[in-house]
């Protein structure tokens, strides 16, 4: 690969059908990827996203406990085996306007692991304006680590996928 790593933070134009390609062909080559998304946004991303194992709800989460705002979610539930999030078991990370991102189970070859949960007391919305929620509260998924072997080379593919990327600006 010619980076060590891409980062793609909260783009909000679609990428051109060249990039696209560029970035599909750096994973390809057991590339790494630091990738954060707001929804709402437009980015084209979702082809990228299926070949890293990776589903971007682009919906908003709602946590129904939060004092920070209704939007606000906390990630407060964390995978302690991953070497990421092993660290923040009894911390709490703050979202503001997220989507839920999850791990495919189809793809084959690739560890999954959703690094980061809101609370159980969370829900999704497709907009942001009021609106009666029918769905039942649950926790849902705000990042997605992947590592894997690219297929016939060996090398190792690796990328961390969140719902939100606002919550990198430490605002």
């Amino acid at each position: 690969p010619d980076a060590a790593a891409v980062a793609i933070i909260g783009p909000r134009s679609q990428f051109l059908a060249e990039e696209i390609t560029k970035l599909k062909d750096y994973a390809d080559q057991g590339g790494r990827f630091l990738i954060a998304l707001d929804p709402g946004e437009k980015h084209n991303l979702n082809g990228l996203l299926e070949k890293l194992g990776v589903e971007f709800k682009n919906n908003y989460l709602v946590d129904s406990t939060s004092s920070l705002g209704d939007v606000v979610v906390m990630g407060s539930e964390y995978d302690t085996k991953s070497e990421i999030a092993k660290g923040f078991k009894d911390l709490k990370t703050v979202f503001p306007v997220t989507s839920e991102v999850v791990p495919v189970p189809e793809v084959s070859g690739k560890k999954l692991s959703s690094i980061v949960r809101t609370s159980p007391a969370s829900y999704a919305i497709t907009e942001l304006k009021p609106q009666k929620v029918a769905a039942k509260a649950r926790s849902f998924s705000l990042a997605v680590s992947v590592e894997g072997s690219v297929k016939d080379s060996g090398k190792q593919l690796r990328a961390v996928v969140f719902g939100d990327s606002d919550f990198l600006s430490n605002r």
